[in-house]
């Protein structure tokens, strides 16, 4: 075992937040194919007005052509960084291609909740170079694509997050805003290669004209994803 950190944990006796505890084990990333629902205008203002209380920018996009165009730039996003050797090396430590092997580790990130084919998740952790290659990168493609299914919106958060000073002011902002979605039953999926890969943050820049977007997302309705396995509290924390 490896000591991350040292916690003194105290009981607080007044909470500043109204949201159910029980949000917590609602919240979930959804990969599944999502609903042509609409998020009603009421939420998206609820959504922008919680942002703006923390100083952070809720903004979403509907346009079916917009959508597409970033997505595309995503997945290739995903292949660059998947063949970038750093970058390779840390994630795909973390797959799980396996019912059996997800109940061994209880971590990482498995084929099911990724809503990827055992097959897929394999080739892209163990053979990424064919993403790079005409045909065979071609097809990968339209696998990934096939696989995010019904995208009706993309929402994203920008503002203070790159500097270090606004870490732990932005996670309690993300957690919060979080529990707000489960709170209306939204799930979200991230994307997050469009920020960290630096052609691509710059693309989305381009197209979206929103500065400082830390998190693009889609966002909307669906049915519930599957569960992944964790370790218990008990586990993860040494007394």
């Amino acid at each position: 075992m490896l000591p991350f950190c040292r916690l003194s944990l105290s009981q607080q006796v007044t909470a500043d937040s109204k949201l159910d505890n029980t949000l917590f084990r609602t919240r979930r990333t959804s990969r599944l194919s999502y609903s042509p629902r609409p998020v009603p205008p009421g939420v998206v203002e609820a959504l922008s007005e919680i942002a703006s209380a923390w100083g952070q920018t809720y903004e979403q996009v509907t346009s079916a052509e917009i959508i597409e165009h970033i997505l595309s730039r995503n997945i290739e996003a995903v292949f660059e960084d998947l063949n970038a050797p750093a970058y390779h090396g840390e994630i795909v430590e973390w797959f799980r291609f396996s019912d059996r092997s997800s109940r061994q580790t209880r971590d990482g990130l498995d084929y099911r909740c990724m809503n990827s084919s055992r097959l897929s998740f394999w080739l892209a952790a163990r053979v990424p170079q064919l993403m790079q290659l005409p045909v065979t990168g071609a097809l990968l493609k339209k696998i990934y694509r096939r696989q995010l299914g019904h995208v009706p919106t993309l929402g994203m958060l920008a503002g203070p997050f790159w500097d270090p000073e606004s870490a732990f002011d932005t996670g309690r902002f993300l957690m919060h805003f979080w529990l707000e979605l489960a709170k209306r039953d939204l799930y979200i999926h991230p994307f997050g290669n469009l920020v960290t890969n630096a052609a691509a943050a710059e693309f989305c820049l381009r197209v979206l004209g929103v500065p400082q977007i830390w998190l693009i997302f889609r966002i909307g309705y669906s049915k519930t994803p599957p569960q992944s396995y964790r370790r218990t509290v008990e586990e993860v924390l040494v007394d």
